[in-house]
């Protein structure tokens, strides 16, 4: 159905919540694309704004790299023992340090802006999900896709692959090559969406990159690999 006659059910549906939550404490939020986010954000029907993770929606890529968005749903998420389910690895905007959270006795503490920059800045968005996942053989990686919108950089680039981690350890989960990743940080950075198809590369085996780096090292662009030899 063409968006222009699903959107005015929707203004309609937003223009009723906002009359109800005028005679209460509560604010209105959005969970959606890009572009229900900036709609409803220019109409004044919304507060706050959750986009989703996909790629593909209308105007994400704009929403998100203008800075306009609370929270941002990162596909990962990860199981620890002392936790009865996955917790999710969803990520905050600091420019906004609250984005619509609360508990039973009221508004969730804000989070703290330098931590939520810092993990913008440890993670980056990995083009059409093309990541080389680990084989059991610890010298060799085996072609497969993630789904998966963004990852941890963990190694400096060795012969045109980063070592990268999908699940917020400190194990390197498979390699992606330099053109499927955009280093740099999440903020700013996220791409506009290609159909699904072939990765940049032939998804041949690789050698495993030799070790982990911190992630203050990641400040320094990494040196490209050059054969013994090579100019």
């Amino acid at each position: 159905m063409p968006a222009a006659r699903i959107w005015p059910s929707g203004e309609q549906y937003f223009s009723q919540i906002n009359e109800v939550f005028a005679q209460t404490r509560w604010q209105v939020g959005i969970y959606g694309a890009g572009v229900t986010c900036k709609r409803l954000k220019e109409s004044g029907k919304a507060k706050f704004f959750w986009l989703s993770t996909s790629l593909g929606h209308v105007g994400s890529p704009e929403f998100f790299n203008g800075g306009e968005w609370h929270l941002f749903q990162n596909v990962t998420e990860i199981k620890r023992p002392y936790a009865p389910d996955t917790i999710d690895t969803d990520v905050a905007n600091p420019t906004q340090p609250y984005f619509g959270a609360w508990t039973s006795h009221g508004p969730a503490p804000r989070h703290d802006p330098e931590t939520a920059t810092a993990i913008l800045d440890s993670r980056s968005f990995i083009k059409k999900g093309c990541v080389i996942m680990a084989a059991p053989n610890p010298k060799a990686s085996m072609a497969r896709k993630a789904f998966t919108t963004t990852c941890r950089i963990m190694t400096a680039e060795e012969r045109g692959y980063f070592g990268v981690s999908l699940t917020e350890d400190e194990e390197i989960d498979g390699y992606v090559h330099v053109a499927d990743i955009i280093p740099g940080g999440l903020t700013g950075n996220m791409p506009k969406w290609t159909p699904a198809g072939a990765c940049s590369t032939s998804m041949q085996t690789v050698a495993r990159p030799s070790k982990p780096i911190s992630v203050e090292a990641l400040a320094t662009p990494p040196q490209r690999y050059v054969p013994a030899g090579a100019d």
